[in-house]
């Protein structure tokens, strides 16, 4: 299972969607005009497979997911908290960030394994989990 959290139009959310109909995708979105196009679109390609949240992330509380993925919301140590309460022990995270990535990890003071893949300036950042 996936969330996407801030999921805006849908780049990533939907996209892995339609790629992985055989799993469930939860996209995360408080904006009404947005979630309407998601929900639009979702209708269009017959998406059974996803389920989309009108609310912020702080907010949902029935949802435990093994991946969660962000695009420009907020820094890292801020997303991981933020989505807490849909993570489960062994949640992975992959974020797309811009350059100032390295700086925010920082903030998450070694509690977690992270791998960074740079392509044309864009970093995408793989939490692989806590550590121990």
């Amino acid at each position: 299972t996936l969330a996407d959290i801030g999921t805006g139009v849908g780049y990533t959310g939907l996209i892995l969607s339609i790629a992985n109909r055989d799993k469930k995708i939860y996209l995360i979105e408080p904006k009404t005009k947005r979630v309407a196009f998601l929900n639009f679109i979702k209708a269009n390609l017959k998406l059974q497979n996803l389920t989309i949240y009108q609310d912020r992330i702080e907010n949902i509380d029935n949802l435990k997911v093994d991946i969660i993925t962000s695009r420009a919301v907020t820094k890292v140590d801020s997303l991981i908290d933020i989505s807490s309460n849909i993570a489960k022990d062994d949640t992975k995270y992959l974020f797309y960030k811009g350059s100032s990535v390295l700086e925010e990890l920082e903030l998450l003071q070694d509690r977690f394994d992270y791998q960074i893949n740079t392509i044309k300036n864009r970093n995408f950042l793989y939490i692989k989990g806590k550590r121990c």
